[in-house]
C-alpha cells in the first residue's frame, strides 16, 4: 500500500510539472466589455477631452476665487541722484525801532539719497455687479458641456470598437463557411477521384474541382488579411496588443439593452448643446455687467519706513470703487458680440436637434430594413442548402455534371455570407440607434 500512495503521489507531482506550465502560458479570454473599457481608458482623444473638461472646472474655481483676499508685500531700495533737504530760507523777523533782523536757518535733509522701504496691502473684492458670479456659472455650464461632449466621443468609440469586435466575428464566421464549403469539396474530389479511376466521369471534372478549392483557398488568405487589418484597429482603439485577437470567436448576437438613457433621455451631443447655449447666456450676463463699478475693501500697512512715508499714516483702512466712466465703446462692443454668440448656439442647438431627430428616424429604418435583409438571407439560405443537397444526389447518381455541382455549392456559399452579413448589419443599426438616444455603457456589450 505505501508503495502504491508513493506512486501515486509521484504521478500527481509529475503530472503538475507538465500541467503548471501549460496552464500559465494560456491567456485569459478577451471579452468586448473588457476591450471597450481599455479603450475609454487609454484613447488618446478621449484623454484630450477629459482634459479640456478639468481646464473648464479650473476656470469655474478660478472665477470665484476672486472673492478671495489678495495680499501683497511690496519692498524696495531706491537711489536718488542727491538727497532731498528742506531749505527755509531767510526769515525776516519782527521789525523793531532800531533795525529788521534777519536770520538764516540752514536746510534740512529730510530724505537720504539711498533707503529702502516694505509694506503690505490687502485688498478683497466685495461687488463686481454681477460679473464674477456669471463668469463662474458660465465656466461650470462649458465644463458639463465637455463633459457631454466627452460622452458623445465615448459613444463614438464604443461603437466602432463594437463595429470592429463584430467585424471579427463576421471574419471568423466567413472562415467557417470557407472550410465547410473545403470540406465538402474534398469529399466531392475524393469520390470524383474514385469515379475518374473507374472511368465514369472525366478528368474535367476533377480539374474544375480543384479550380474551385483554389478559389477557397484564396478567400481565406484574404480573410486572413482582413482578420490581421481588424486587430490592428483593435489595437489602435482599445490599446491592447493586438495578438490577444488573434484567437478571439465573438458571436453576432444583437442587445437590445446596450444602452443607459440620462434623464432627458436626449443624445449626449444635445446635452452638450443645451448646456454651451447656457454658458454663453451666462457670458452675455457678465459683459452686461462691465457697466457696474467695483467695489473692494483695502488695508495696508508700512512694515518699514526709511524715507518720505514717514510722513504718511503706518496703517490704513477703508473702501474703495473703481468705475470705468467711459473706456472707448469696449463694453458695448462686447455685449454685441455676447448676443451674437448667443444667437449662434441657440441656432446650432436647434439644427442639431432637427438633425439628430431625423438620425433617429434614420437608425430606425436601418433597423427595420436590416431585421428584413436577415429573414430574406434565411430563407434564401435555407433555399440554397436544398438545392446544394439536390445538387450533390444529383451528381453522386450521374444525374448531372459537375458544373452544377460547384454552381450550387457557389450559391449557398453566397447565402451563408449574405445570411452572416445580414446578422452584422442588424447588431451594428441597433447599436446605432441606441446611440441616437443616450450614452452607451460598456457593461451592456
Amino acid at each position: 500500500m505505501i508503495i502504491i500512495f508513493r506512486l501515486i503521489r509521484g504521478l500527481l507531482l509529475l503530472g503538475l510539472i507538465f500541467v503548471k506550465p501549460a496552464m500559465a502560458n494560456e491567456q485569459p479570454e478577451v471579452t468586448l466589455d473588457q476591450v471597450i473599457k481599455s479603450g475609454l481608458q487609454h484613447y488618446p482623444a478621449l484623454e484630450a477631452d477629459r482634459h479640456k473638461s478639468d481646464i473648464a472646472g479650473l476656470k469655474s474655481k478660478k472665477a470665484w476665487q476672486m472673492y478671495l483676499p489678495k495680499v501683497e508685500l511690496t519692498s524696495s531700495i531706491t537711489s536718488l541722484d542727491e538727497a532731498i533737504e528742506l531749505d527755509p530760507g531767510s526769515v525776516e523777523l519782527e521789525r523793531v525801532p532800531i533795525f529788521t533782523p534777519e536770520v538764516d536757518i540752514p536746510a534740512v535733509e529730510i530724505q537720504d539719497d539711498r533707503f529702502f522701504n516694505a509694506g503690505i496691502s490687502i485688498e478683497q473684492l466685495l461687488y463686481t455687479g454681477g460679473k464674477v458670479p456669471n463668469q463662474a456659472r458660465a465656466a461650470r455650464e462649458k465644463e458639463k458641456a465637455l463633459q457631454y461632449q466627452t460622452a458623445a466621443s465615448e459613444n463614438e468609440l464604443i461603437l466602432d470598437i463594437a463595429e470592429a469586435w463584430d467585424q471579427l466575428a463576421l471574419i471568423d464566421q466567413m472562415a467557417k463557411v470557407l472550410k465547410e464549403a473545403r470540406e465538402r469539396l474534398d469529399y466531392q474530389q475524393e469520390q470524383a477521384q474514385k469515379a475518374y479511376e473507374e472511368g465514369i466521369i472525366p478528368y474535367y471534372d476533377i480539374t474544375r474541382i480543384r479550380t474551385y478549392r483554389r478559389e477557397l483557398a484564396r478567400q481565406k488568405v484574404e480573410l486572413d488579411g482582413r482578420h490581421k487589418l481588424v486587430r490592428n484597429q483593435l489595437e489602435r482603439l482599445s490599446g491592447m496588443p493586438s495578438r490577444l485577437f488573434a484567437d478571439v470567436s465573438p458571436k453576432l448576437e444583437p442587445k437590445t439593452d446596450a444602452v443607459f438613457k440620462d434623464r432627458a433621455g436626449l443624445a449626449p451631443e444635445l446635452k452638450a448643446l443645451e448646456h454651451a447655449t447656457e454658458a454663453q447666456r451666462y457670458l452675455q450676463r457678465s459683459e452686461r455687467s462691465g457697466y457696474a463699478p467695483d467695489i473692494f475693501a483695502f488695508y495696508s500697512r508700512e512694515l518699514y519706513q526709511d524715507d518720505l512715508t514717514d510722513l504718511e499714516p503706518v496703517r490704513a483702512m477703508g473702501i474703495g470703487l473703481r468705475w470705468e466712466i467711459f473706456n472707448r465703446g469696449q463694453v458695448l462692443r462686447r455685449n454685441q458680440i455676447a448676443r451674437k454668440e448667443v444667437d449662434i448656439s441657440l441656432a446650432e442647438e436647434e439644427e442639431a436637434r432637427d438633425g439628430f431627430g431625423l438620425k433617429h428616424e434614420q437608425a430606425k429604418v436601418n433597423l427595420e430594413v436590416a431585421r428584413e435583409k436577415q429573414e430574406v438571407a434565411k430563407s434564401m439560405r435555407d433555399e440554397a442548402e436544398t438545392s446544394l443537397d439536390l445538387a450533390e444526389r444529383r451528381y453522386e447518381k450521374g444525374l448531372s455534371d459537375v458544373l452544377e455541382l460547384l454552381e450550387a455549392e457557389r450559391e449557398y456559399q453566397k447565402a451563408e455570407l449574405k445570411l452572416t452579413e445580414a446578422a452584422f448589419e442588424q447588431r451594428r443599426a441597433a447599436f446605432e440607434k441606441k446611440a441616437t438616444l443616450g450614452i452607451l455603457k460598456p457593461e451592456n456589450f
